[in-house]
């Protein structure tokens, strides 16, 4: 049976635009020109979400979500608000009324429906397990957050050698996480400012970047702001791209690498951050702030004696070594250290990611992470495996069957030059 869902506005351009866009996803729609003609409908049909402008004649869309949210029996519909306005009052307006995303016309298609799908699956999993005390997510904050009732957790990837596959592996495991937890909202910022390929390799051309988020003025931003500038995937996730030219990356300082990583955690379930290959300041502020980092190395003696400084460094600004965890990445079939060597040398056990043919670059090319093919070849298993190791995955069991679901730090490493 297909998902039901009610369009409220009365614009004869963007009705039938948006009832195409969703019929064309599978979608049911139904259509009010008004908030009270939308209550009528919501009285007799089933609604799996709700889409309505903010400026409807009568009753407006935020007199409109209020009712809704009020109401026991309508509270926990998702709803998306519609408007042509952008001023940061209206944001607030939004969520203060209870809208769970706010979205400003023109539409952008891959927006619209990546937020319809992950906002109808929350909903279902509110309803399959009874959680329906509140038609918001249980952290008790408005918007597009997690029913985990926590904040995000952040995941660092970083490497300080290149060529390690420290991009594909943040890529893979954002979409692998995504796999495992479908109703959660994951992030992946490309932190490589400079020669960020997070957007290529997804095959995304962004309509924003981090350059741009870096223009706000961020004194005042929240997590719905921010979410603006995240670009959807079409395997779930959403993509804050690297600057689109190397110059324009030093218009994201430091300062706007924090203030991203302190509102991301009340945007998104799971963040991912691709970082440089380097110590600057922004890097370390992103490992500083991760709650796990991976270290990708590779079998040879180059990768092995920079990850040993990378664990060193971290360990001199403080960063524990109980949230790093070694990924040996077999970038060349049989070829190099063996895991045993490379353990001992580094002194921790690794997890291991097998060599994947021209499987990566196969996957780059058509901008679909390997961890989405199928079947799926081992190296995708093995990423899977370590997305399992961070995230929460949804079990549903029916009929016997289980399916897979859901500026200090710098100071403290010069100290310790």
């Amino acid at each position: 049976m297909s998902h039901i869902v009610l369009i409220i506005d009365d614009s004869p351009t963007a009705v039938p635009e948006l009832r195409s866009l969703l019929e064309s996803e599978g979608y049911e729609v139904l259509t009010a020109l008004r908030a009270e003609e939308a209550l009528d409908t919501l009285r007799s049909a089933k609604v799996d979400l709700i889409i309505t402008e903010a400026l409807l004649p009568g009753m407006d869309g935020f007199d409109l979500v209020r009712h809704l949210k009020a109401n026991e029996r309508w509270a926990i519909i998702p709803i998306i608000m519609l408007t042509v306005r952008s001023a940061p009052e209206d944001y607030a307006a939004s969520y203060d009324a209870g809208a769970d995303e706010y979205f400003i016309k023109p539409l952008e298609p891959p927006k619209i429906i990546a937020a319809t799908r992950g906002l109808i699956l929350r909903y279902e999993k509110m309803r399959v397990t009874g959680d329906i005390s509140s038609g918001r997510p249980s952290r008790g904050l408005p918007g597009p957050v997690s029913v985990r009732g926590e904040r995000g957790k952040i995941i660092g990837v970083f490497s300080l050698k290149g060529g390690v596959g420290t991009t594909t592996l943040a890529v893979n495991l954002a979409v692998a996480i995504k796999m495992l937890e479908p109703s959660a909202r994951v992030g992946l910022v490309d932190l490589s400012l400079e020669q960020g390929i997070d957007a290529l390799l997804l095959d995304i051309v962004p309509t924003s970047t981090i350059a741009d988020w870096a223009r706000e003025d961020l004194t005042d931003a929240t997590p719905y702001l921010l979410n603006q500038y995240f670009v959807p995937h079409r395997t779930g996730i959403s993509l804050m791209s690297a600057p689109s030219s190397p110059e324009q990356a030093e218009i994201v300082r430091p300062d706007v690498v924090r203030r991203t990583l302190e509102l991301a955690p009340d945007a998104f379930d799971y963040i991912i951050l691709d970082t440089a290959s380097t110590f600057s300041e922004s890097t370390l502020i992103a490992l500083e702030m991760a709650g796990h980092i991976l270290l990708p190395v590779t079998p040879d003696m180059a990768a092995l004696k920079t990850a040993v400084n990378t664990l060193r460094i971290l360990k001199a600004v403080n960063i524990s070594d109980d949230k790093t965890t070694m990924i040996l990445n077999e970038l060349v079939p049989r070829a190099g250290l063996t895991r045993q060597q490379v353990e001992t040398s580094i002194g921790k056990n690794c997890m291991s990611v097998p060599h994947a043919g021209a499987g990566f670059i196969e996957a780059s090319n058509t901008g679909m992470p390997l961890v989405t093919v199928e079947p799926a070849p081992a190296a995708a298993k093995a990423i899977l495996d370590i997305a399992r190791t961070l995230c929460e995955p949804e079990e549903l069991v029916a009929a016997g069957e289980q399916k897979l679901g859901r500026a200090g730090i710098l100071n403290r490493l010069r100290r310790a030059q």
